[in-house]
């Protein structure tokens, strides 16, 4: 596990190159809420990070953020393209808990983050059993 707040995709992504001896069987990317909202770019990312897994599974969350649906579109758009790309809608979970999303309406609280690991965790489950 490698996170922190504030990380582009692109970032992540160096990350990636740098440890991916390290990466197991599942891959789990909750990226592209610090990148800008363009829909080309962010594809172009999603598929050096397709590439770079290499026959992994991926499981990639939705971005929460107001004015970045057009990302979300490219991860669905992406998830036709990639056979190993699976991407678990985080939106409609958090937009139903309000009171779990941090006062910038970005971040969220600890309770908001404890929540998403579940709602991870049941994904990789799910993708582990399937």
């Amino acid at each position: 596990m490698d996170d922190q707040i504030g990380r582009t995709t692109a970032t992540g992504i160096g990350i990636l190159a740098e440890r991916s001896w390290d990466v197991g069987g599942t891959l789990v990317m909750a990226l592209g809420t610090n990148d800008t909202p363009d829909p080309i770019e962010f594809s172009s990312l999603i598929d050096e990070v397709m590439t770079m897994a290499a026959g992994r599974r991926v499981i990639w969350v939705t971005v929460a953020r107001a004015g970045w649906d057009s990302l979300n579109r490219a991860l669905f758009a992406a998830e036709a393209r990639w056979s190993d790309l699976h991407v678990i809608d985080w939106r409609p979970i958090i937009a139903a808990r309000p009171a779990m999303r941090a006062a910038d309406g970005i971040h969220l609280t600890l309770e908001g983050y404890e929540l998403r690991a579940q709602f991870i965790a049941a994904a990789i489950g799910n993708a582990t059993a399937g």
